[in-house]
């Protein structure tokens, strides 16, 4: 996913020597349950400026701040794709993803979560 914005919107965890001018990429697959995100440049409640959104659990990232989770269910940042222009002017991938894509992957055989659990360790 593409997101265009003024260049000097863009914060940490950003990272910014990925953006083409004000374009940054991000993952299009949402980390809670690995449906697809959509862009928005209109404020909605929870998210006060452009976002990006889950519609299926109402998860909301911040693209000015690395995809960072602003609310709802995602465990984790959208991942951020290096991008170059071409000599033709063309935005292209300078890179693979460094982060896994979608959803987080279930526990191990053997490991439980850490909060509600109970019991001697």
């Amino acid at each position: 996913m593409l997101v265009r914005l003024e260049a000097a919107a863009y914060q940490a965890p950003t990272n910014l020597d990925w953006l083409a001018g004000g374009v940054a990429a991000y993952s299009a697959i949402c980390t809670h349950l690995a449906c697809t995100v959509r862009f928005s440049e209109e404020a909605m409640a929870g998210a006060p400026s452009a976002h990006i959104h889950c519609p299926c659990h109402a998860g909301m990232f911040d693209p000015r701040r690395g995809a960072s989770v602003i609310s709802g269910p995602p465990p984790r940042p959208l991942p951020q794709l290096a991008i170059k222009a071409n000599d033709a002017g063309e935005l292209v991938a300078a890179g693979a993803f460094q982060q896994p894509l979608g959803e987080a992957p279930p526990l191990r055989a053997g490991r439980s979560p850490a909060v509600g659990t109970t019991g001697s360790p």
